[in-house]
């Protein structure tokens, strides 16, 4: 699969909902987030070996505290693209 045609782009939901589009031109298959960099913070929905065709998009959520800072990307990997890419989150 050539990678360069998966591009991204992550938005904000209601609340502390967030929105991961793939803006690119071709299906990605295996999407899976790094839930490293969110340890400690609540999480719902990050991607695990999900596909998210053309246009498509998977709502997530993110819940900052007081105890732990909020890292300003989400760092994704699929199918073709075997290190992290990071998308960066909106504020």
């Amino acid at each position: 699969m050539d990678t360069s045609k998966i591009a991204w782009r992550i938005s904000r939901g209601r609340g502390q909902q967030y929105v991961l589009r793939n803006v690119g031109t071709v299906t990605a298959q295996e999407v899976t987030a790094d839930t490293v960099p969110f340890e400690g913070i609540p999480t719902r929905g990050l991607p695990e070996k999900a596909v998210i065709e053309t246009n498509a998009s998977i709502t997530f959520m993110l819940v900052p505290s007081a105890q732990n800072d909020m890292p300003g990307e989400l760092r994704l990997r699929w199918e073709g693209q075997d290190t992290y890419v990071a998308v960066p989150l909106p504020n």
